[in-house]
């Protein structure tokens, strides 16, 4: 039996059918390499931005980027008092503004963080002209009658452009003004927001000074409108009467400061005591820069690794508390580079002072029989 060989055109053709399986072979597993590659970058980003999700979540609650209570005094400036004798989002209340008790609520000074405010007690009750604007005449009378901010070390002298009312009037209430001007002198536009109730009126009256006060003594600081931002109220509406929150907060916001690093007691304070205007990209940028406050993640990453990185920023806007996170990571693979935003509730700044003992430390509290809490920021 004749038996014939392959032929050189079979052999070629096998040989290049061979060839064309081995490359699509290569092919394949070439893919699936990278497939695996991209698979476990994609991996990678996705743990890193969760754990930024989790720690900007955790800053929210804990505030220690802000203001660390397990670091030495010196290396936490929002707890300075500055040179004014004001002071900032964590200063200790005892250190800006002595407590004085008193058995009548309107003699009291300073600030009673076991005392309970009751909308049921007159002395909350804000006394005042809502109408009286920062320019003209007392029309509707003088409000300094029913309550003065200084009322509580006696009777007061009341005057206008006018003329004099009297000296040594004796006024009923003082007390809620002097917790009004106490708040924004010891923690700055935002702390005062933050423990002020959420219908407070922001004014108070007091001894008329031509040009510093209105007609009636109200400070002209709170009610007159003003597009610098150095002041308290903005110029929306020409508005020029006493606001509530919402009104102060409706066109600009107040932000809090982050503890930049060089800046002195007297900087900060001055970035704790204006207001924002979010009108184009670049007023964004310098109020994310000035109030935004971050950390890097996985300083010590291998080269291949994503850079990645959290900030969280604190600001009041139209009344709302917003603490807006910022997570963003750059991939040094690819070149990509992404930033996922949220807001997110969490503790007050009013907790989170309560969370910190005056002089170093986290305060302890406890419900258990007998267990005294540990004294706080608030703490007389």
């Amino acid at each position: 039996m004749t038996r014939s060989a392959f032929t050189l055109v079979e052999l070629l053709i096998s040989v290049a059918l061979g060839l064309v399986i081995v490359f699509v072979a290569f092919a394949g597993v070439r893919v699936a390499a990278q497939s695996i590659a991209v698979v476990n970058r994609l991996t990678l980003e996705n743990e890193v931005l969760r754990e930024g999700y989790l720690m900007a979540n955790d800053q929210v609650d804990s505030w220690s980027w802000h203001d660390d209570p397990t670091a030495p005094t010196t290396q936490r400036p929002l707890r300075q008092v500055v040179s004014d004798g004001r002071g900032l989002a964590f200063t200790p209340l005892r250190d800006t503004w002595t407590f004085v008790a008193n058995a009548d609520r309107e003699l009291q000074r300073g600030w009673d963080a076991d005392n309970p405010w009751s909308p049921s007690d007159p002395s909350f009750w804000w006394r005042g002209d809502m109408a009286e604007k920062a320019f003209g005449s007392m029309r509707h009378g003088r409000y300094a009658l029913f309550a003065h901010v200084d009322a509580a070390g006696g009777p007061v002298d009341i005057a206008s452009s006018g003329g004099s009312y009297g000296s040594g009037v004796p006024v009923a209430r003082s007390w809620l003004y002097g917790q009004t001007r106490g708040l924004l002198d010891s923690l700055g536009y935002y702390g005062a927001c933050d423990y002020l109730t959420g219908n407070a009126v922001y004014g108070w009256y007091a001894p008329w000074q031509d040009g510093e006060t209105t007609d009636g003594g109200i400070p002209r600081w709170l009610v007159a409108p003003s597009w610098n931002s150095s002041s308290f109220t903005n110029g929306d509406g020409d508005q020029a009467t006493v606001r509530g929150l919402y009104r102060l907060t409706f066109v600009t916001q107040f932000g809090l400061v982050a503890p930049a690093a060089g800046a002195t007691g007297d900087d900060l304070s001055a970035q704790d005591r204006r207001w924002w205007g979010l009108f184009g990209p670049s007023d964004f940028d310098t109020w994310k820069s000035t109030t935004g406050i971050g950390q890097t993640l996985l300083r010590l990453r291998p080269a291949h690794w994503p850079e990645a990185a959290v900030s969280i920023n604190r600001a009041i806007k139209n009344r709302r508390f917003i603490a807006m996170s910022f997570v963003r990571l750059a991939s040094p693979v690819t070149g990509q580079v992404m930033e996922f935003t949220f807001s997110a509730f969490g503790t007050s700044l009013r907790g989170a002072r309560q969370q910190r003992r005056p002089d170093n430390g986290w305060a302890r509290w406890d419900n258990a029989a007998g267990f005294v809490n540990d004294p706080t920021l608030d703490s007389p």
